[in-house]
This record gives structure tokens, sequence and C-alpha cells, in this order.
């Protein structure tokens, strides 16, 4: 198939990303309305324990397919070890939910949010294929279907059952659909039509996705290895102040400390769209040896990153009330002074998002592990000095600090990559 161009792409992903990002957000608003802040903190409990264990287990195997622009790589490879990950971290998930003596409605929970996890991470992988061809509208058209159909999903299993997990086992379901109806044919259909393709062998006999070819998934995961790390890293660290929060200041606080965040979570959702469109084309320039016009793409859209940052904090400075007063109920109104740090929390992490895109498609995957370490040791450190006294405030503090440490090192390593020439081994993984 054909590429689109890289604003069409950007165009479909935007729109992709704005409908999802706002059926996520109507789901917890939903939520919030429904149910009482300690039931919203379950929630939120349950995704901060599922998502590091996800991340790392997806392996970064959606920014290595898109970035690699030489498609050195068949994509029955990434299939097959998203396939291996995912089924442990389901494993991984339910031991955590034995082993930290989880019971009931938290672990009914934690339970239907690895699910729901599972499915999302093998629609991501397809996702990746998608990306890499930059057919971001087949992307695009998944996200908008699962989220169409999580609202309602969502909304049938609270009412019948008065509990959050029976409305995530239907997300689960929705989202099945999706990936089993769309995601997977597409993808199938998409491999038989490229002339990359390796699912269709001499004499036109269609092939598995599935591979038993151990040397060549052993290279895949020490290539996508490092990447791994970074990303599961960088989850921990987001998810710090909601482990520590939980801890000092109780799991009802931490529902409320999740409203905050939430509207920084969907814009930021907009910002990985972004992201999302330009990163194989990172990598091509990078491919193609142009650092200039790599360093002015990347550029482009760090100056996108701040402008919608400051728009956000403003924003937020001068109805930051009447918005919390919109989606939540009155408690949550009690915290606008944690609200605008928040705000200022996301519009960095905006920038930073942008920074890690530029050094996913300089394929610089060893060194983002050492990084993501610092700022988790920042946050932690400030985590555990700020929340006891500060409350919310103190644990936005704590994730703005942290970015604004690590993101002049990010800074100077695109700089030296950008101009460094390309390796063969790091698209190889050897």
């Amino acid at each position: 198939m054909q590429g689109l161009s890289l604003r069409k792409n950007v165009s479909w992903t935007f729109t992709g990303n704005v409908i999802y990002a706002g059926g996520q957000m109507l789901v917890f608003v939903i939520m919030a309305k429904l149910l009482d802040p300690e039931r919203v903190g379950m929630y939120v409990l349950g995704l901060a324990i599922t998502t590091p264990v996800f991340i790392l287990s997806n392996f970064g195997l959606r920014q290595v397919l898109a970035t690699d622009a030489r498609a050195n790589k068949p994509f029955k490879h990434y299939f097959t070890l998203r396939l291996l990950m995912t089924f442990g971290a389901l494993i991984l998930c339910g031991a955590i939910i034995l082993l930290g003596g989880y019971r009931g409605a938290t672990a009914a929970v934690i339970g239907a949010i690895a699910l729901s996890k599972s499915v999302e991470a093998i629609s991501d992988v397809f996702y990746g294929l998608f990306q890499q061809h930059e057919r971001l509208d087949l992307m695009a058209r998944s996200m908008i279907i699962r989220s169409v159909l999580m609202v309602p999903a969502f909304v049938i299993g609270v009412y019948a059952s008065g509990t959050a997990h029976w409305g995530i086992a239907g997300i689960v379901i929705a989202w099945f659909l999706v990936l089993a109806l769309h995601d997977y044919f597409q993808g199938r259909k998409f491999l038989n039509e490229s002339a990359r393709s390796e699912v269709v062998e001499e004499g036109g006999t269609k092939r598995s996705f599935i591979t038993f070819d151990r040397p060549a998934l052993m290279s895949l995961a020490r290539l996508a290895f490092p990447l791994a790390i970074a990303t599961g890293l960088a989850s921990f660290q987001y998810q710090i102040p909601r482990y520590l929060i939980e801890q000092f200041l109780g799991v009802a606080m931490l529902g409320i400390y999740a409203g905050m965040a939430y509207p920084m979570f969907a814009l930021r959702t907009l910002v990985l769209a972004l992201g999302q469109s330009a990163a194989p084309r990172l990598a091509l320039l990078h491919a193609e040896s142009k650092p200039v016009e790599f360093r002015r793409l990347l550029l482009k859209l760090v100056g996108i990153g701040l402008a919608g940052g400051i728009i956000l904090i403003l924003v937020v400075a001068l109805a930051g009330r009447p918005i919390i007063l919109f989606l939540y109920k009155p408690e949550f109104a009690a915290h606008l002074g944690a609200f605008i740090w928040i705000a200022a929390a996301g519009a960095v992490s905006f920038i930073m998002s942008f920074a890690g895109y530029g050094i996913t498609a300089l394929r610089l995957f060893k060194i983002v592990p050492f990084l993501n370490t610092t700022a988790i040791l920042v946050m932690a450190g400030l985590c555990f000095w700020l929340i006891p006294i500060h409350g919310l405030v103190g644990a936005a503090w704590a994730s703005l600090t942290a970015d604004l440490v690590i993101l002049p090192a990010y800074a100077g390593i695109i700089w030296y990559g950008s101009k460094r020439p390309l390796k063969e081994e790091e698209y190889r993984g050897q």
C-alpha cells in the first residue's frame, strides 16, 4: 500500500487520538460521577500497578518497528515476541495481586485492567506496522472504533453491577472485537499487498504470523531491550507519585489526584499523535544522513509542545475551578492549587515526549535507561520528602522537577546523535 503524506498522517492520527483521548476521559468522568473517590482510587491504583508491567513487556516493539526504515526484520518476529511478552505480563500481574495481598474489588479491578491492556498490546503491534509504512489512517480508524465502543460498554457494565471492574470487562470485550475484526484483518491485508511482506511464500501460500525462530526472536529482543527498559522506567517514574499518594494520603486522595491529572493525560495523547506521525519521517531523515532536516523537524515538534504547554497553564490558571466542577464532584475543587502545578508538569512532559521520539528515531536506545533511572531517583526522593508535607501539590512539584533535571541531557544527546553516522548493527540488534 502507498504511504500517506505527513500532512494526512498527522490529520488522521490527530483525529484518532482526539476521539480516543475523549473516550478515555469520558470513561473516567463517568466513573468519577457514578462512584465515590475511593473506588476511583482503586481504578487508578490498578492502572499504576499494571501500566509499568505492560509497558515494559511491550519492549518498545511498536517504536522499533515504526522506525525500522530499512525493514530488516519481518513483522512475524515482532508479533510473536509481543504475544510471548504479553502472556508473561499477565502472569506477573497475577503474581502481584497474590503477593500484594489485594482482595475483593481491588483485585478484580487490577485483573480486569490487566486483561484490557493485553488486548491493547496486541493491537499496538499492528499500529507499529501501519506506522512503519506511514498508513496511520488504519491505526486512527481502529482507535476511533475502540473509543466509540468503550464508553457504552463501560457504562453498561457499571450500571449492571455498580462496580468498576465489570465496566472494564465490557471494554475488554469491545476492544477484542476491534482487534479481531479490524486490526488483524487490516494487518494481514496490508502485508499481503506489501512488497516487503513476509506473509506470502513463493507459490502464494500464506504463513502464520507466528514464528519459532528463536535466534531471530532473541536478536529482536536484544535490539529492543534497552528501549523496553527505558519505557518501563519512564512509566514507573510517572506512577511513583501515585504509589506514594496512596501510601501517605490514602486511596481517596489518589482518586482526586488522578482526576486532576487526567486532562493532562488526554492532552498528552494528542502530543503523542503528532510524535507518532513524525517518527517514521524522523527515522528516514536519519537513515538518509540528513541531520539538518532532522533537527529542523524535531524543533518544530518541540515548539508545538512548548506552545501547547503555555496555553494549557494559562487555561488552568484562569478557568481551573469551573473545569473541575464541570468534570467531577465538588470535593475535587478543594485542590485547585495542585491542578495548576499538575498542568505545569504536564506542559514540560509534552516537550519530553517529543524529545523521546527524537532519540527513538536515532536508534539511541541504550542511553535512555540511564537518564530515566536518574529521573526516577530524583522523583522518588522528592515524593518521599514533599508529599507528606505538601500533599498533592508536592507530588506535582516532584513530577515537574524530575523532568526538568533530565531535559538538558535529552537535548544534548539528540544534538550529538543527529550528527553521527548510522551504524548497521543499530538496526539489526547486534
